[in-house]
């Protein structure tokens, strides 16, 4: 699996020829399949027609450059009409806003990820929107709960939401998980405090404020302390000396 702006400037080799044959300028986006359909190759000189190679021609992406069998896999636009079709259609995954079913906007597309063997849009990067009010960094959201990838919105299911990965440093974790440790741990701090406050024998009736970014207030480490015991040191009063 790579990320789109991997492929972007990478040189293609020929294995049969042994020779490089462009370099890939962009992608061409099948929204009906959800997949990558042609790569887009550098035009050389002016008035030149644009040229592509149809992902299934693909041998394979690597570190530092595309593969392909042989030369004669690149073709004119003339004879591949559906790509050009989807090309002129301009579908551009990044940057696009993404909206479920029931109208909410729960971010935008910064990435989309491809699986090499067909070409297959694996999942989006999300950042933005739902995604800076429940975490810190960006999410990752399968492919699975994409419904319609358009032209200037990406559409997806009502239960993408709670199906988003929080993808930061290497650590993943599905918001649900997350906004459920949220909750928990905003529980665990009441309840300390009015323990706290019952232990000195003063009622607790102060009201929290919950902070804008969730993350802030969990504590993954934090464990339920033990009854606090409170023992009460009473003076003597001062005796009155008789006269």
């Amino acid at each position: 699996m790579r990320k789109s702006k991997h492929l972007i400037n990478l040189p293609v080799i020929s294995l049969q020829e042994g020779q490089r044959i462009g370099k890939v300028k962009g992608l061409v986006v099948d929204p009906s399949r959800k997949s990558v359909a042609a790569l887009i190759l550098e035009e050389k000189g002016l008035f030149k027609e644009q040229k592509f190679i149809p992902f299934s021609n693909v041998h394979s992406v690597g570190e530092n450059a595309v593969t392909v069998e042989r030369g004669a896999i690149v073709q004119k636009g003339a004879t591949l009409p559906e790509i050009v079709k989807y090309y002129k259609d301009k579908i551009d995954v990044i940057g696009s806003r993404i909206v479920m079913e029931n109208g909410t906007i729960i971010g935008q597309v910064n990435e989309y990820f491809i699986e090499i063997q067909d070409g297959k849009i694996a999942g989006l990067e999300i950042s933005t929107g739902i995604i800076n009010d429940l975490m810190e960094g960006k999410a990752y959201l399968n492919s699975d709960f994409i419904r319609t990838l358009g032209k200037h919105v990406t559409v997806c299911t009502d239960d993408s939401k709670n199906n988003l990965i929080k993808n930061d440093d290497g650590m993943q974790e599905s918001v649900r998980s997350f906004a459920s440790k949220a909750g928990q741990t905003w529980s665990f701090t009441l309840e300390k405090s009015r323990r706290l406050s019952s232990a000195i024998g003063r009622p607790f009736k102060g009201k929290f404020k919950r902070l804008n970014n969730t993350s802030a207030t969990i504590d993954e480490k934090a464990e339920a302390e033990p009854d606090l015991e409170i023992t009460t040191i009473t003076e003597e009063p001062e005796l009155k000396k008789e006269d």
